[in-house]
C-alpha cells in the first residue's frame, strides 16, 4: 500500500488527531523569519493533500509557499490559496520518458493552471533527475520559456 492510500485510509483519525506533535509549533517557528520579512516556503515529498491546510490557512502554520511534487492537485491549491508563493508541480518522469508531445502537454497544463496564481513558480517536482535526455530537456527549457511567455499576455 502506497504511504498516500495509507494516509487516505487514516484521514478520519489524522482530521482528529491533527497531528499534535509538530503543526501546533510551526507558527512559532515560522514567526522569526515571517516578522523578519524573510517568506518561509514549506518543501513536501510526496502527496501531503491531508495536511496542506495546516501548513499553508492563516489559521494554522500560515507558511507563505509551498514547494510539492506533481501529486498534489494544483487546482485545489491555487483555487484556496492564490495568493501563496506556490512552486511546482510537473512530474520528472515525463521529462524523462517523453515523448516531446508529453512534455508540452505537461507544461501547458501546469501554466494554464498557475497563471492564476500570481506567485506561482513552475518546478519540476524531484528535480531534473540524470535519466533526462539532453533533446527533452532542451524542447522542455524551449517549450516553458514560449509558454510563460505567452501567459503573460
Amino acid at each position: 500500500m502506497s504511504l498516500s492510500l495509507a494516509l487516505q485510509a487514516l484521514a478520519p483519525s489524522y482530521r482528529s488527531s491533527r497531528i499534535p506533535v509538530i503543526f501546533p509549533h510551526y507558527r512559532s517557528i515560522f514567526a522569526p523569519l515571517q516578522n523578519a520579512g524573510i517568506p518561509v516556503i514549506f518543501t513536501s515529498d510526496g502527496d501531503p493533500t491531508l495536511f496542506i491546510d495546516d501548513i499553508l490557512s492563516p489559521h494554522s502554520a500560515n507558511a507563505d509557499g509551498f514547494n510539492f511534487e506533481y501529486l498534489v492537485s494544483l487546482e485545489n491549491l491555487v483555487a484556496r490559496y492564490p495568493h501563496k508563493i506556490l512552486i511546482g508541480n510537473l512530474n520528472s518522469s515525463t521529462l524523462a520518458r517523453g515523448p516531446i508531445s508529453a512534455i508540452e502537454a505537461e507544461l501547458t497544463r501546469t501554466i494554464d493552471i498557475g497563471k492564476h496564481a500570481p506567485r506561482f513558480i513552475i518546478n519540476v517536482g524531484g528535480g531534473l533527475t540524470h535519466d533526462i535526455p539532453p533533446a527533452h530537456l532542451e524542447a522542455y527549457t524551449k517549450i516553458r520559456h514560449h509558454l510563460c511567455l505567452s501567459a503573460r499576455k
